[in-house]
């Protein structure tokens, strides 16, 4: 890997190096100098102090980075051909050398960032994926826009917190009016009057934080800015060099209207909707289209299905805006409208779909249109595609029958609630209480409810008394007279695992037909 030698001066400014040459050229590695040197070689940088240059004669010629601890002339009239580049006497050469090693290993690291993305942009049809790995690779969150600094995607943007313009970007799909003030008075979006604009910008005191925009050029007019945000950690000249790179890499899907996020393209959305409802079942089909469509999805998919009120599914403007803050929060555009429910299909390549804090921020957005969202099970084949919109239904179903007030049902959470329902269809769920709760019942109301509370806290803290007596406000004496009085009643044997998921299993079937009765009248 060559690194132009005048890019490594400027990144040793600090020790204020001075030349011999204008430095152009190219070198590929470094090494320490010593007395002992047998041969030079021109594509290598050479480290150390004049003293110590090698009395050898090079054909070629050579770069020398010098502490200068004595006078070179004499070996400058010797070897002509060598480039030297001098630095204090009092420079400490291990530091030297150290920083010449941290400029190649920086080097290094953006050549394979660079080749991660030119593989990817050679494997990818959406742009989506490039943002996904330029958050990988800077660790900040990314924003995209258009000229017009109209939203087209991001990644990231779902865990900032504190920046209400990317908080005002994300929702509304457009920057502030005060913000595209200040951008005009910077120059930003004014090519004519400010053509040698550099391709990075820093803006700063706009924000909370440092935002760098990188200028998205073909044929040098813009076509958008990518906007990364220092929000986890300060953008170095490193990343600075990794944000051109992936600017670069998504003009050619700016320049392709590949940025149209609106809506599912019209192949992708009847292929959705043909698998949904069942026309097109064959595996070997499917693969077919996926691979026909250029379908690049991550290995793990859920299947988000909202269920959309009525002022909604009248008002189509509304149904619109929804849809695409729905877009702007997922980073995904695989949303189709299918039996008067909207269906995402979200993939991710983490061990979870959301972090906690985006949970909190989906449950907001769907508050704020007054809509619940089910949540299959998680799932890697499309071929899957109709039993995951069957399960998250039946989360939606589940919820609403159990009189769930959030707005998100996890097929996950609700299995055994599910399966408890079924059957109640066709018999009668008493008989799947445990007996020991029968006997209890049989006792006065309040002694009752009493020693049912006390059995659920004491299974709730794994079967220990004294933070069971915590969580009751009761003395520990207490608790454990009660404990005792149960068995004596019941005969239960709280050391038997199998009862103690009985009894589990006896709470959830009494909480459901509790709420079953809420239903009924």
């Amino acid at each position: 890997m060559a690194v132009k030698v005048s890019s490594l001066l400027e990144f040793l400014s600090e020790f204020k190096p001075t030349s011999t040459c204008k430095c152009y050229h190219e070198v590929r590695t470094f090494r320490l100098l010593n007395n002992n040197l047998s041969d030079l070689h021109s594509d290598c940088i050479y480290i150390g102090k004049a003293s110590q240059l090698p009395s050898i004669q090079t054909t070629v010629p050579t770069t020398f980075l010098l502490i200068k601890d004595s006078d070179t002339f004499a070996y400058d009239s010797l070897v002509p051909k060598c480039d030297y580049i001098y630095v204090e006497p009092s420079t400490n050469l291990n530091m030297l050398f150290n920083s010449v090693q941290d400029y190649f290993d920086n080097a290094m690291y953006v050549s394979e960032c660079a080749l991660k993305i030119m593989q990817l942009n050679k494997n990818t049809s959406t742009l989506q994926e490039v943002l996904d790995l330029g958050l990988e690779l800077l660790g900040n969150p990314l924003l995209l826009v258009d000229v017009s600094l109209c939203f087209i995607a991001h990644a990231g943007g779902n865990t900032v917190i504190n920046e209400p313009l990317w908080e005002w970007t994300l929702s509304k799909g457009y920057v502030t009016e005060e913000y595209v003030n200040s951008v005009m008075m910077d120059g930003l979006a004014d090519e004519r009057t400010y053509p040698q604009k550099p391709l990075l910008i820093w803006e700063k005191g706009i924000l909370n934080h440092d935002q760098l925009v990188f200028r998205i050029l073909y044929n040098n007019t813009p076509v958008g800015y990518l906007k990364t945000l220092a929000y986890n950690k300060p953008i170095s000249e490193t990343d600075q060099q990794i944000i051109t790179l992936i600017g670069n890499c998504l003009c050619q899907f700016l320049t392709n209207n590949h940025a149209e996020q609106a809506s599912c393209s019209p192949l992708i959305e009847s292929f959705l909707i043909s698998l949904l409802n069942e026309k097109l079942y064959d595996r070997n089909a499917i693969n077919e289209r996926i691979h026909q469509f250029n379908l690049k999805l991550y290995d793990n998919l859920i299947l988000i299905v909202i269920e959309l009120k009525n002022d909604l599914l009248q008002d189509k403007d509304k149904a619109f805006l929804f849809k695409r803050k729905l877009q702007n929060f997922l980073g995904r555009d695989n949303i189709v409208y299918y039996d008067n429910h909207l269906v995402a299909l979200y993939d991710y390549k983490s061990d979870e779909p959301f972090t906690e804090f985006e949970w909190t921020n989906f449950e907001n957005l769907l508050n704020s249109f007054n809509c619940r969202a089910g949540i299959s099970l998680v799932f890697n084949n499309l071929y899957s595609l109709p039993e995951c919109y069957r399960s998250a239904c039946e989360a939606l179903h589940t919820g609403w029958k159990l009189h769930f007030s959030k707005p998100i049902i996890k097929y996950s959470d609700i299995i055994l609630q599910h399966v408890f329902l079924t059957y109640a269809n066709q018999k009668d769920l008493s008989p799947l209480i445990h007996p020991a709760i029968k006997t209890l019942q049989e006792l006065e109301s309040d002694k009752y409810h009493m020693l049912l509370e006390t059995i659920k806290a004491y299974i709730t803290n794994r079967l220990e008394i004294v933070p069971t007596a915590k969580s009751l406000f009761t003395h520990y004496n207490t608790i454990k007279y009660r404990l005792n009085r149960i068995v004596e009643l019941t005969g239960l044997d709280f050391t038997d695992y199998q009862t103690i998921f009985q009894l589990q299993l006896s709470f959830l079937i009494m909480d459901m037909l509790e709420q079953l009765k809420k239903t009924d009248e």
